[in-house]
């Protein structure tokens, strides 16, 4: 499914009917309506509105387009906002957020909960039999916006709810968040305030933060499972529901979303906004980076195996901090990306770029005269017009299968990284792209998984920043080791207990049990200071900085890395040791230059396939394809062992990749 957002309350209704027929002229098959318009939908409490987006829907309908309908619950309308004032967020610093922006919504707000699932009902009433609308919304980039999380009062009462439902005694409560120190005791769960760093004279208590973040994107999730249960309660059998996370949300992890409540996950995308520089003097940057453009897609794809791209930037936006034009042919390139890793649904934010409001800078399918095709949209019809050609092959399964390899993301040790790094540079996100990364640029399809996944299907397992881990995961670790597979395990692994306590022995002992290897210690170094890596074989020197490990393993471990500085010159930083049938290979720094060479180290030193691809490309199977993907802004030449056999199984592109460019063949 190919389709754009529109936004009928935007645009003049004369203009809806060329519109619609433009974008099927242009190939696509949907269109996106509805999740910014309640003011339209409900421009009174209680007074709803839908004549006119009934003659948008049918309208699209009669250009033969299939209709994606939201929930537009996070652009509260104003009358919302002034009647029930107990309904909007407040930051961190005190202040109540006021109306005249969008996500201007507490969602623990009892009010605002019976206001959205109202409208939500409404629209389930009157669209929820319509066989043209074939999807569902609800709400919009739940946990992103700058008023998260939310402090007030309702959010309060709800995280000690929250708490009492948890830990069921103060005393349980008190033992976890270790309040004999500091006087940190309750007698009560009345007494406890929220865990905000602006209020509170020194550091917050780091068990309790981490219990705050744990509980708002429990909300989140909720929120929407509310809505999307009044939705299923009234639509037809074929109608999908989604919601479109933002990649990366720091507040909300889609797995506290109960599994039945979406069909399939969608994200936005935006890779070219302004924060990712790649290499100085070229023009990566107006192609994006490709480990982050394929992380998201795993990521989004590892939730229940089905996903889509719900928001694709078009072009130039508004909101980044340098807004630069996308390199030609890069909108073409990322919908590849996400077709080579499952999408199932292709959609922009937007089909016309605004000639006045918030986001008026923001580039569509069409230029500013409503008429022209934007590069963005002439790439946008191309894909449509591959897809259209051989989505048939999207199916099946092809004679050229990658190596299936697995890395766990696990939302709360994240958190609990970021609340307590040990060093200002040390980036827990970045170090596992770093892991991650490796893994696609040596040729593995990656799925992203969690603590309940089965190992089996895996020929290597990443345990990077898996920090807060429980006994039983390591014994399943070392079962999957034992029984002949791979584990790769990246700095600060399985150092703490799932409460986010210390075991009483030795720091990183459970790991190094494991392993058969004694942890002496970690460092990091203060800024304008780096340490030496040597790595081996080889002899390649490295510069690490925020993290290292200082390992001893046992005699009949392969030394991979070694510190050549420091008073622990000689400390070994990876290595790779035998347990059972299998194999575990210890990558104790997050230096990214040194990552992908001891990973590929270790897995030369197994035997293990491997496909190693240029700086900056992609290679993926998907059905019956090969897929590669070049992020470079220069031509690329396929790499020996992915060029087809016959020069007739070519579909799109040829063996010399162009810069920002895709090749499509036959792997049959």
């Amino acid at each position: 499914m190919i389709g754009t957002y529109y936004y009928p309350e935007q645009w003049p209704a004369k203009q809806w009917k060329a519109d619609f027929e433009r974008i099927k002229q242009m190939g696509l098959g949907h269109v996106h309506m509805g999740e910014f318009a309640w003011a339209h939908m409900e421009p009174e409490e209680n007074r709803f509105e839908f004549e006119w987006l009934d003659q948008a829907v049918e309208q699209a309908k009669q250009a033969g387009l299939k209709i994606i309908l939201c929930t537009p619950t996070a652009a509260p309308p104003v009358w919302l906002s002034q009647t029930y004032p107990e309904t909007l967020p407040v930051k961190a610093n005190g202040r109540r957020v006021t109306h005249g922006s969008r996500a201007h919504r507490c969602v623990n707000s009892a009010v605002f909960n019976r206001l959205a699932e109202r409208i939500a009902t409404q629209l389930a009433l009157h669209y929820g039999d319509d066989p043209d609308v074939i999807g569902w919304q609800v709400d919009n980039e739940l946990g992103h916006y700058h008023s998260a999380p939310c402090y007030c009062l309702a959010c309060l009462v709800h995280f000690r709810q929250h708490l009492q439902t948890r830990y069921q005694t103060i005393g349980a409560l008190n033992h976890a968040w270790a309040g004999d120190f500091w006087s940190q005791r309750y007698d009560d769960f009345e007494q406890i305030e929220l865990p905000n760093p602006e209020t509170l004279g020194y550091l917050p208590n780091e068990h309790a933060r981490l219990d705050f973040l744990l509980f708002y994107s429990v909300s989140l999730a909720r929120f929407i499972e509310r809505q999307a249960r009044i939705l299923r309660a009234h639509l037809h059998a074929g109608a999908w529901i989604t919601h479109n996370f933002i990649a990366g949300d720091r507040f909300c992890d889609p797995r506290h979303v109960a599994p039945a409540t979406l069909d399939f996950f969608s994200i936005t995308m935006y890779p070219v906004s302004g924060e990712y520089g790649g290499t100085p003097q070229t023009e990566q940057f107006r192609i994006g980076d490709p480990m982050a453009v394929a992380h998201h897609c795993d990521v989004a794809r590892g939730h229940n195996g089905r996903w889509g791209l719900m928001e694709l930037q078009p072009g130039q936006v508004n909101w980044g901090p340098f807004n630069c034009r996308p390199y030609p042919g890069a909108v073409r390139l990322w919908l590849w990306t996400a077709i080579a890793h499952g999408a199932e649904l292709l959609d922009t934010y937007r089909f016309r770029q605004p000639v006045a409001g918030c986001e008026q800078y923001h580039a569509g399918l069409l230029a500013l005269d409503g008429q022209t095709p934007a590069p963005g949209g002439e790439e946008f019809q191309q894909v449509a017009a591959e897809l259209d050609r051989i989505g048939a092959y999207l199916t099946g399964t092809g004679t050229l299968p990658l190596p299936r390899a697995a890395i766990y993301f696990d939302w709360t040790s994240s958190k609990a990284l970021e609340i307590h790094p040990q060093s200002l540079d040390f980036d827990a996100a970045q170090c596992w792209l770093r892991f991650y990364s490796a893994l696609k640029t040596l040729g593995f399809a990656v799925d992203i998984i969690d603590s309940e996944s089965d190992l089996t299907p895996y020929g290597l397992v990443c345990t990077a920043l898996v920090d807060l881990a429980p006994d039983a995961l390591l014994a399943r670790w070392r079962q999957y080791i034992e029984n002949g597979g791979h584990l790769l395990a990246g700095p600060r692994t399985a150092t703490r207990l799932p409460n986010g306590h210390f075991p009483q022995t030795t720091y990183g002992r459970r790991l190094a049990r494991l392993v058969k290897a004694e942890l002496s210690g970690y460092d990091v170094l203060p800024a304008g200071h780096t340490g030496t890596i040597e790595l081996l074989p080889g002899g390649r020197k490295i510069a690490w900085h925020s993290w290292s490990e200082q390992w001893r393993p046992d005699g009949q471990s392969t030394i991979l890395a070694v510190h050549r500085d420091q008073f622990y010159q000689g400390a070994c930083a990876a290595f790779q040791t035998r347990v059972g049938k299998g194999a575990a290979t210890v990558v104790g720094f997050d230096a990214a230059e040194g990552i992908r060479a001891t990973v590929a180290a270790g897995l030369d030193a197994l035997g293990q396939t491997r496909v190693s691809l240029p700086p900056r490309c992609l290679y993926q199977v998907r059905g019956r394809l090969g897929i590669f993907l070049n992020f470079n802004a220069f031509e690329v030449k396929l790499p020996a062992s992915l060029v087809p056999a016959e020069k007739s199984a070519l579909l799109i592109g040829q063996t010399v990749v162009p810069a920002a460019d895709v090749a499509v063949w036959l792997n049959d």
